[in-house]
């Protein structure tokens, strides 16, 4: 998994830098192989580090972890951009729900990213959680089970 999640920073890479904006990753090379459609995962990991980037401030840093828990192997995507407010928590994984509707034709983006980021997760018997504070930055976790030997 850390491959892909280095494979996928190497995409972002060139976008985040002309943001300004640095991408910073702790992910292990040694971690083990984990239960999951890769395609579908590089999906969630995908929509979560383009959300990321897109609302970061230039200057601004995105996050990206990846460590074994026992049977599970975690992943954190955070950055220190707007943040979400609280009111608009209990909605953000719902279908073309934005937190700004204003941003919408503006950057192309409807609200699906977040959808499919849970529907993806729960697909894999997963859930996603999320911690924001407006104007401090956002940080979504998840796991993923260690396949078995």
């Amino acid at each position: 998994m850390g491959d892909l999640v280095l494979d996928i920073i190497v995409k972002f890479q060139l976008a985040a830098e002309v943001a300004e904006i640095r991408i910073q990753h702790n992910c292990p090379r040694d971690l083990p192989l984990v239960t999951g459609d890769i395609a579908l995962i590089d999906r969630v990991l995908d929509n979560l580090i383009e959300n990321a980037i897109r609302h970061t401030p230039k200057g601004g840093t995105v996050a990206v972890t990846l460590q074994r828990d026992g049977n599970t192997v975690s992943a954190t995507v955070g950055d220190n951009g707007c943040g979400i407010p609280e009111s608009a928590m209990p909605r953000i994984f719902d279908r073309l729900y934005q937190v700004d509707s204003t941003r919408t034709t503006s950057t192309g983006h409807g609200g699906l990213g977040l959808a499919i980021v849970k529907r993806i997760l729960d697909l894999h018997q997963q859930s996603i959680q999320v911690e924001s504070q407006p104007d401090r930055g956002t940080t979504f976790y998840f796991t993923l089970h260690v396949a078995p030997v």
